[in-house]
């Protein structure tokens, strides 16, 4: 009996520990270093149902390091959110497009969290990066832009609010089709979807199907790709 019981111990021993393997193996290895911090709380973050839920968590005291093992099911939108007690919340907070991968690394500094941030290991956040360098130059033109015009109307040069008005209309096609051309240029990858999704999703219904029906068949079936799908198939409805 004692010879049976040793034996359903040990197969139960490598069963749990094939199981355990295996949960590792799938995992992907987050880490990242901080340059000049020396305490703080590195949050790695999810948007689940609307609400921004935290993935892991680590407390850094004396350290600049840190490293999560996280389950990626599929790339998706994370945020990395450094709390340095400063009593401002979210000013240290990065959008990054992680994926499964065996590892991806992450270095920045102190100083400038996000404008330093390098990220590697991750195909969708180095071309969500390439696509967010022109389109922060977008932004920052119609800001300006926007801010010409508002003196104008106050002074009550309606031309001159009108010459403004036709380039910032302007700005913005030339955005949209950018964002257009750019998922286009990258239809097998999530970042496709996703960067419509979020930056164009009131671009002409056409434009949106046009990219749609170009994305390979994996990206159409992944979270952005059926989010694209949604939007388009709502605004067939009405």
């Amino acid at each position: 009996m004692n010879s049976i019981l040793l034996k359903i111990a040990v197969v139960t021993a490598v069963i749990i520990g094939a199981i355990s393997c295996s949960k590792t193996t799938d995992a992907t290895n987050f880490s990242g270093t901080i340059k000049g911090l020396r305490k703080g709380t590195v949050y790695l973050k999810k948007i689940e149902d609307t609400s921004l839920v935290v993935v892991d968590s680590v407390y850094l005291n004396g350290s600049d390091s840190f490293s999560f093992d996280v389950v990626i099911s599929e790339p998706d939108i994370y945020y990395l959110y450094l709390d340095k007690k400063d009593g401002i919340q979210f000013n240290d907070l990065a959008e990054l497009f992680l994926e499964p991968s065996e590892n991806i690394v992450v270095t920045t500094q102190l100083d400038q969290f996000i404008k330093k941030m390098v990220v590697k290991g991750s195909e969708n956040n180095t071309r969500l990066e390439a696509y967010k360098k022109v389109n922060n130059k977008f932004n920052l033109k119609r800001f300006e832009l926007i801010n010409k015009m508002s003196k104008q109307v106050v002074r009550k040069n309606r031309d001159s609010a009108n010459a403004i008005k036709k380039q910032l209309q302007k700005l913005v096609k030339n955005k949209y089709l950018y964002t257009v051309n750019f998922a286009m240029s990258n239809k097998e990858y999530e970042v496709a979807p996703y960067i419509l999704t979020k930056e164009i999703k009131d671009a002409q219904t056409k434009f949106l199907d046009t990219v749609y029906q170009n994305l390979t068949p994996k990206i159409k079936t992944s979270k952005y790709g059926k989010e694209l799908e949604k939007l388009i198939l709502e605004r067939a409805a009405n």
